[in-house]
């Protein structure tokens, strides 16, 4: 659970510009501001149900405004998934609709679909897992959340090995996201224990 949170909490925090997010702001400079400060309170989120409230209100704001605003799904999806525990266990669900519809809107999101390839994870949905994750990848994408879930899902599919490539492969080029460099030794943590090391 621990690295589902450090995972998640931190989908958009990473040092390189998205070309997606980057062109909406060219399209509405006063909307991307509200979008980017729900994204925000996302980031800074460590339990606070108020965080959780505030960003909801803000993406519900932007989608009135523009329903096809890609990001503000994207927002959505990993906002559904840190209200997961609270609801039975449905904000996967939701969080599927919601990339699903980020990805409608963007089909060339790679960010988006490294979140999908996290949501199907999570959801069983191991093959798709990889195909999300493969279709980030051809796309193109600097996002450490990348390689990170990929371990996490590989990890959850008995391919131990493969989720210590992908460690190896993030650890070895580095981010400059804080969240993704403690969730890092946390997917090592359980690797080990997998292993029986720890």
């Amino acid at each position: 659970a621990a690295v589902v949170l450090a995972v998640v909490s931190s989908q958009s925090a990473w040092a390189w510009p998205s070309p997606i997010d980057d062109k909406y702001p060219k399209l509405d400079a006063a909307l991307y501001a509200r979008y980017a400060d729900a994204r925000d309170l996302l980031d800074r989120y460590a339990g606070e149900s108020d965080f959780l409230d505030l960003s909801k209100s803000r993406l519900d704001y932007v989608l009135t405004k523009n329903e096809r605003f890609a990001p503000a799904y994207m927002q959505l999806a990993r906002l559904f998934i840190l209200i997961n525990d609270e609801d039975g266990g449905n904000g996967f669900l939701a969080a599927d609709k919601a990339i699903h519809k980020a990805i409608e809107i963007e089909p060339d999101y790679a960010d988006a679909w490294v979140l999908q390839g996290y949501i199907d994870a999570h959801l069983g949905k191991h093959e798709m897992a990889i195909e999300a994750f493969n279709k980030a990848r051809s796309i193109g994408t600097e996002n450490p959340w990348l390689e990170i879930n990929l371990a996490e899902e590989d990890l959850m599919s008995g391919k131990d090995e493969e989720a210590l490539q992908a460690l190896d492969r993030i650890s070895a080029k580095g981010s400059d996201s804080k969240k993704a460099r403690r969730a890092i030794p946390e997917i090592y943590i359980e690797y080990y224990k997998k292993k029986n090391d720890l």
